[in-house]
């Protein structure tokens, strides 16, 4: 059973880079908490592991944006209202499966890590990346 937790991880890559330390930092921790999801649902499936996982990784997403956001202001980032959007719309989606698991009486949805994982993905290597890539120019330290 455990090489199937293995497979299942995601590992930390070079490539997921957005040059900006604190940032990958977040996105690590992040990684993290998806990888805790798999685990939980291989081992017993836990709905209340896993529902106080959700609000934990929303509550870490809440952050992690403020700090992107800062971030994007105090450089001067000139896509930072495509990238705010951005996390606007993860933060709706993720409420409404925060509004289904109160809903159901805390039977998390089968696909919101789902979710989250290829939303992370995505983000980091577009949008965030981009994002790097400017304040990087910024001489960023």
């Amino acid at each position: 059973m455990m090489h199937g937790v293995i497979c299942m991880l995601i590992e930390w890559k070079d490539r997921y880079s957005v040059k900006i330390d604190v940032i990958d930092e977040h996105h690590m921790k992040l990684f993290d908490m998806l990888n805790r999801s798999s685990v939980i649902k291989l081992q017993d499936n836990n709905q209340d592991d896993l529902s106080r996982l959700l609000y934990e990784l929303i509550n870490y997403a809440h952050y992690h944006f403020y700090t992107e956001e800062k971030l994007m202001m105090k450089y001067d980032y000139q896509n930072i209202d495509l990238h705010i959007l951005e996390h606007v719309s993860f933060t709706n989606k993720v409420l409404s499966y925060e509004r289904d698991l109160i809903d159901s009486h805390n039977n998390i949805s089968e696909d919101v890590f789902d979710f989250v994982k290829n939303w992370l993905f995505d983000h980091i290597q577009k949008i965030d990346s981009d994002m790097g890539e400017f304040i990087s120019s910024k001489h960023y330290v």
